[in-house]
């Protein structure tokens, strides 16, 4: 049975339907998107907010054989990342239905369900924030100390993934994976410009107006800070940035990794310069 979810609201939902219809449809919702996709986190958010266990959720993306059977590790990213009930920001309202967690609690249930299947290591740059002047300046001595010896020496990055790559300024230095993926990501741009320079023609043909808007129609994925709407606005008559910006919002950002990037790109004037245009 398909639930037409434009006619119920969450708690008609369980007024309406039993838990295993309701269960069967996110079931099928867990099947549309990977965990490495953007639809995959609303379809979760979804299934906790209609009462369903963090428990529950373990068993049908990765451990029942006729299940997803998803990769442990992309699955409990996504499931730490949605809103749980220590976050100052969070604004459900569905507390009466939704399992009442803390984040650190259902990394707790995930290590205990997933096991050896996952790390929930925090990423370095979080330790990295945490970090003294004096602990920088202990590293630069004992980095001296370890070349001066003839050791090799481990080459540390600013940025070692892509969840803070937002902040990113010039000077900062990248991994190589996450190098890599940006030269991925341009490449794939360069793809879609080649494919349709039609619509480029077109799009650049238009009044600075109305690329604003087309732009603006085009943004189906990302939250973008006003005051870099009113920085693109201002200037939108930059061929070069325009088209970049153009190009971005044509990418098909689904995939959680690739959402990321574009999201940090076009909330990152100096990122956005330095690797895209």
């Amino acid at each position: 049975m398909v639930i037409d979810r434009l006619r119920y609201s969450l708690e008609m939902l369980k007024e309406q339907f039993s838990d295993e219809v309701i269960m069967a449809d996110c079931i099928d919702d867990f099947r549309k998107d990977r965990p490495v996709e953007i639809g995959f986190g609303y379809s979760l958010e979804r299934f906790f907010n209609l009462g369903f266990s963090v428990e529950k959720a373990c068993d049908i993306c990765v451990l029942d054989q006729n299940g997803c059977q998803y990769d442990a590790q992309d699955f409990a990213e996504v499931t730490l990342s949605l809103n749980w009930n220590d976050q100052q920001d969070r604004e459900e309202p569905w507390d009466d239905l939704r399992p009442n967690h803390s984040t650190e609690e259902v990394a707790a249930i995930l290590e205990n369900k997933l096991g050896a299947r996952i790390d929930l290591t925090p990423p370095k740059e979080a330790e990295q924030k945490e970090k003294t002047e004096q602990d920088y300046v202990q590293e630069f001595l004992r980095d001296l100390l370890i070349k001066g010896a003839g050791e090799q020496v481990i080459p540390e990055y600013t940025f070692s993934n892509i969840d803070y790559l937002a902040f990113w300024k010039e000077g900062d230095s990248l991994h190589p994976n996450v190098e890599k993926r940006l030269q991925k990501l341009k490449d794939t741009t360069i793809e879609i410009r080649e494919n349709n320079k039609d619509t480029f023609d077109q799009f650049n043909e238009c009044s600075e107006y109305d690329r604003i808007k087309w732009l603006i129609s085009l943004n189906r994925y990302f939250l973008i800070r006003k005051d870099y709407w009113d920085y693109y606005n201002d200037n939108i008559n930059q061929t070069d940035l325009s088209n970049t910006l153009f190009n971005i919002l044509l990418v098909d950002a689904r995939e959680i990794y690739t959402n990321h990037l574009c999201r940090a790109l076009l909330n990152n004037r100096a990122l956005l310069e330095r690797f895209m245009i």
